[in-house]
């Protein structure tokens, strides 16, 4: 094997071994050493388990053919020599499945093989291949004896790290490539091709939070106070982010998070939390010329191309701000100035700085910016001649209910859309001007999924709607305020939680060490 001739795979693919073979024999003593010398690499090499796996199953009576697959992994070994498994310190502490099967791949037994490999940061640190132990019926049932086997060392994975006082109140990603299986294990079926895993079933069900049911909404007439119950089989929200957890929002009075805290309470996945997006340039009250006798209710929003047609942003003292944090200055990104602007204000202990477009002609601004001129001459402020007093506002949160792509949520009966729901469209920053199309689509591609669920719901389900109408809260028990209060403080916690949970930097999430004076 000195002079072999390396090779790029461990084992070909679609391979296929029997015990029977029409090969002859070879020394068993032999075979057993090789393979049991592979097996001991398998701990720092996971891109032979498989390969390794597949031989192993013939250390009794190898042969010929056996034998020649067991020298190809010491071929690809030779030419990966380098290959292994570096740990190096990494921010990222989500733990990450990923997961695949064959299907009846064993030609002695027609068991199929499934593999994992979990991930924290940037190395594997646990893997697997292993035959499964019954016989499946389909490739979505082989699928999902893979998932369950996954998710089994998933929950002793999370078990161990708490032991280790490496805890994540994250929910653990497991990554299926099988749309059947996800779609069982999200809305099954009862026929006769799913009937005989129904017990992999209810456990994956259980461990997902989807034996939690939503059977309606709990709502507060405003202007009555009491408590009027909705019980439906589908119940769809759309109720919009929570901006007013900060001082200085853009968002409608109504953004107090109250459909995220209701999923929360309801034990739905509530993801990416800590992406906030501020609007860099909203206008400032402390900065205008006429002082409000009350605090509007949302901030007024000066457009960004304010700063793209040439404006200039300045500190109370007219020193430019932005040269000395971004080579792009005013036109660097807009998380980069809102930051900027938010170190400005907390060095300088300020609580505005300044947007200045009137070095423009008055006909260029009045033009192009009629509305924002209107608004601000409202409060005595003429932006041709003055510049505009502006903070930066809470403007649309990236985070919310996690939705697959129909909208579901792992809480069944319950959908989501618009800024509530946490699709994944908008990722660690927000896709400017995709807002309300997401919102459509999703709420669209909702409907069938819903009516699915809806036909699928059982009939002793009917029974318990009725209990539901006839036990429920009483009338003048809760208050407005006091309900949007509760749902600020439950989402700014679920905020602070994933900032401090993230440790990494990414889009609109800086991590970066607080130092208290």
């Amino acid at each position: 094997m000195k002079e072999c001739k390396p090779v790029n795979t461990p084992v070909e693919v679609g391979m296929k071994l029997r015990t029977n073979s029409i090969k002859e024999s070879i020394n068993s003593t032999l075979f057993k050493s090789l393979v049991g010398s592979l097996r001991y690499l398998t701990f720092t090499r996971p891109d032979i388990m498989y390969a390794v796996g597949l031989v192993s199953r013939y250390i009794e009576k190898p042969k010929q053919d056996h034998f020649i697959t067991a020298k190809k992994i010491l071929r690809y070994i030779k030419g990966t020599l380098e290959y292994g498994l570096f740990y190096t310190h990494s921010q990222d502490s989500k733990l990450v499945g990923y997961l695949d099967s064959d299907y009846g791949g064993d030609l002695d037994d027609a068991k199929s093989t499934s593999g994992y490999a979990f991930h924290i940061g940037l190395a594997v640190f646990s893997w697997s291949s292993k035959k499964q132990q019954t016989v499946p019926l389909s490739t979505c049932e082989a699928e999902y004896m893979a998932v369950a086997a996954c998710t089994c060392q998933a929950i002793w994975l999370k078990y161990i790290l708490s032991e280790l006082y490496y805890s994540n109140e994250e929910p653990v990603t497991i990554y299926v490539d099988n749309k059947s299986s996800i779609s069982l294990a999200k809305n099954p079926v009862s026929h006769s091709r799913s009937k005989h895993i129904n017990i992999k079933y209810h456990f994956l069900r259980k461990q997902d939070g989807s034996d939690t049911v939503c059977h309606g909404v709990d709502t507060l007439d405003s202007e009555t106070h009491e408590v009027v119950r909705f019980i439906s089989k589908v119940t769809l929200l759309a109720s919009g982010g929570a901006g007013h957890i900060y001082p200085s929002t853009t968002n409608p009075p109504v953004a107090t998070g109250d459909g995220i805290a209701m999923a929360h309470r309801a034990q739905a996945v509530i993801s990416n939390m800590e992406f906030v997006q501020f609007h860099l340039t909203a206008l400032a009250d402390e900065g205008l010329p006429l002082k409000l006798t009350m605090p509007r209710e949302n901030s007024f929003l000066i457009s960004e191309g304010v700063r793209g047609d040439g404006g200039f942003l300045f500190n109370l003292s007219m020193e430019r701000l932005m040269p000395s944090y971004d080579k792009r200055a005013e036109l660097a990104p807009r998380d980069v100035v809102a930051r900027s602007i938010d170190d400005q204000l907390k060095k300088r202990k300020e609580k505005y700085v300044l947007l200045d477009i009137s070095h423009k002609s008055r006909k260029k601004i009045l033009s192009h910016f009629p509305n924002i001129a209107a608004g601000c001459l409202q409060y005595g402020l003429d932006i041709t001649q003055v510049p505009i007093p502006v903070v930066p506002a809470a403007h649309y949160m990236c985070g919310g209910v996690r939705s697959g792509i129909h909208g579901e949520t792992n809480v069944r009966g319950l959908f989501v859309a618009g800024e509530v729901a946490c699709t994944g469209l908008h990722g660690a920053n927000h896709l400017a001007s995709n807002s309300l199309l997401e919102a459509l689509v999703f709420a669209r591609r909702a409907v069938q999924p819903s009516i699915d669920h809806k036909r699928d719901c059982r009939e002793e389900d009917r029974g318990f709607e009725a209990y539901l109408y006839q036990h429920h809260w009483e009338p003048t028990m809760v208050g407005l305020e006091a309900c949007e209060m509760r749902n600020l403080f439950c989402c700014a916690k679920l905020v602070v939680r994933s900032s401090i949970a993230r440790r990494e930097s990414s889009g609109l999430h800086i991590a970066q060490p607080i130092i208290l004076t």
